[in-house]
């Protein structure tokens, strides 16, 4: 499946992280256009769609969209989520104001102590 031929924005989340899916569910709650579709990064199509656009598969520990033909990852794509949802656009232009690598930074903090201070799901 090629997710850049949509129209639509697509949120790829770890399905394995609890703060990842519940920040999703938070994102599904307050889309109240429902602008934005939903995928997670374990899912097989995901997967194949990721390695073929550049992103390593074996070590994802980022959250992923994809909107208008184009792929984001990091704080990047939480703003460009954040755009896509009303009330938030204003604060998603604030935070573009950060420098990329101060942003990615804080990121990258969460993210790879997301499932000691959140957990993680086991299937």
């Amino acid at each position: 499946m090629n997710f850049l031929e949509t129209n639509r924005m697509i949120l790829f989340y770890d399905g394995e992280c609890n703060l990842c899916n519940g920040l999703t569910q938070l994102v599904k709650e307050i889309d109240s256009k429902k602008v934005i579709d939903y995928a997670p990064l374990q899912a097989p199509e995901v997967k194949d769609f990721l390695a073929q656009n550049g992103i390593d598969t074996n070590n994802i520990t980022t959250v992923v969209c994809a909107v208008d033909g184009k792929i984001f990852t990091k704080s990047t794509a939480v703003i460009k989520i954040m755009q896509q949802i009303s009330g938030l656009s204003a604060l998603a232009e604030l935070f573009l104001l950060i420098p990329l690598e101060i942003r990615d930074s804080l990121y990258d903090v969460i993210a790879s102590n997301r499932y000691q201070w959140f957990g993680r799901i086991n299937y």
